[in-house]
């Protein structure tokens, strides 16, 4: 669903929506299905409409943005929103330095495919708006563009009907829209990163209880020198205590917790 690197909290835009914008609703029908053969029929269904849309429409456009956050702690992070826009229809050109730059108005297309009647669709899903209007905002902040149409194309594969919505967004509207998303998810990143932090700080004041008994500290030196990813496994019948085990990753999770297997590390007793 989402990776922390470092200082960096990756999600994709997707998932973000999902996670901030989903609604409650005992009726099933319109969310998303895991069958492999709607997922194809849906895929078929994207790329004919995308084919279909001249040349002006511009298919899988990659997005992604990074946003500085300071947790409540104090500590900097990045959050890195990221996805593939269905389509973007706009009048692209290069300019001097080979970028694309939109010379006319651009409007972000988001298909979603459903097995209900989408006739009957009165107005677009919130969470399927909200994931164009991410793709919406980050566009039209990078581009500079001072409004941006926001497209929700709904298809029924059998028999075909589709149903669009289309709505334009000022930069200043979706800004705040988006400026309030963040805010919401801003919760949970900068709890990520806290609860990290003081696990990181309780951790640096451990110490270990037993006295070293003969070759311990021989092995712990060179669990600490090879440590990468590992999976300790410590049978009773081998004459390795848990107590023995402890001592000799304790330096390492003290040294290198943040680094070390991602932050994570596992130990197995049997």
């Amino acid at each position: 669903m989402y990776s922390v690197n470092g200082n960096c909290f990756r999600i994709s835009v997707r998932n973000l929506v999902e996670f901030m914008c989903a609604e409650g609703d005992i009726d099933n029908r319109n969310t998303g299905s895991n069958d492999v053969k709607i997922m194809q029929e849906g895929a078929r269904i994207h790329r004919k409409i995308q084919h279909s849309m001249g040349t002006m429409y511009h298919a899988e456009v990659p997005l992604k943005i990074e946003i500085p956050l300071v947790s409540d702690l104090g500590i900097e992070y990045v959050l890195q929103v990221e996805g593939r826009a269905d389509g973007i229809i706009a009048d692209i050109n290069y300019d001097e330095d080979g970028n694309k730059e939109p010379e006319s108005d651009a409007i972000i297309d988001e298909i979603k495919t459903m097995q209900t009647d989408v006739s009957l669709l009165k107005e677009p899903v919130y969470v399927h708006k909200a994931q164009a209007l991410v793709y919406g905002y980050i566009y039209a902040s990078q581009k500079k563009l001072s409004k941006i149409g926001i497209q929700m194309t709904y298809v029924t594969p059998e028999p075909e009907t589709i149903n669009k919505f289309l709505e334009e967004y000022t930069f200043e509207r979706i800004e705040e829209w988006f400026n309030k998303l963040i805010t919401g998810f801003k919760r949970w990143t900068d709890y990520t990163f806290d609860e990290r932090y003081k696990r990181t700080e309780s951790i640096r004041e451990l110490k270990f209880p037993y006295e070293y008994r003969e070759g311990q500290k021989n092995l712990c030196v060179s669990v600490y020198r090879a440590i990468e990813d590992v999976v300790y496994c410590g049978p009773g019948c081998a004459g390795i205590r848990t107590a023995d085990v402890r001592q000799d990753i304790l330096p390492d999770v003290k040294d290198n917790n943040e680094n070390c297997c991602g932050g994570y590390l596992c130990y197995i007793k049997r």
